[in-house]
């Protein structure tokens, strides 16, 4: 079969009838030894599917991971970032979404954060999209891995025309500082 559940081409993007450009979500999902404490990937989750609920039928929707692989302590740490759901459209990969947060919900590593990688690839995922780009960046820790550095690459993001980042911070006292 060469049609999508959607009823377009495979390969092709959805559009709807009046034509409207999707917008394209991006979420970066912190798995990070910091997360897993009270209760903090529960309530991402729940921000994650809020967001989804909410999104237009013809948006685009990703998933990348940071710290889901290797232990904090392991040579690997600072590069442990994958694109588990490459962006698609909503009304295709909502289960597969579903999915993978259920499967997240308690993760067996919780690793380090790297992440200004993981913003780094979140934004070369989105480059050759069409329309607004949405990235939700969920994180503890902000500079446990200091390469690349993770407010250069957020200010880089602030610079491209058609990319908004939201940063959803938990427990970043000790980051406020270098954010402001």
């Amino acid at each position: 079969d060469t049609t999508s559940a959607d009823g377009n081409p495979i390969g092709q993007k959805y559009t709807d009838p009046a034509g409207a450009v999707p917008i394209n979500h991006l979420f970066i999902h912190d798995t990070s030894i910091n997360m897993r404490r009270r209760r903090r990937i529960s309530i991402m989750q729940s921000s994650i599917r809020s967001v989804l609920n909410e999104a237009k039928p013809t948006s685009y929707a990703g998933l990348r991971l940071f710290g889901h692989r290797f232990p904090v302590d392991g040579p690997d740490a600072c590069e442990d970032t994958e694109l588990i759901l490459p962006p698609g459209p909503i009304l295709t990969n909502r289960e597969d979404f579903d999915l993978q947060l259920n499967l997240l919900s308690n993760p067996v590593i919780g690793g380090g954060a790297p992440v200004g990688l993981a913003l780094q690839e979140s934004i070369a995922d989105l480059r050759d999209f069409e329309g607004q780009k949405e990235i939700y960046l969920y994180l503890v820790d902000l500079i446990k891995c200091a390469s690349p550095d993770p407010i250069q690459i957020i200010r880089s993001a602030c610079e491209v025309s058609d990319l908004h980042l939201t940063l959803i911070g938990f427990g970043l006292r000790s980051d406020l500082q270098i954010l402001e």
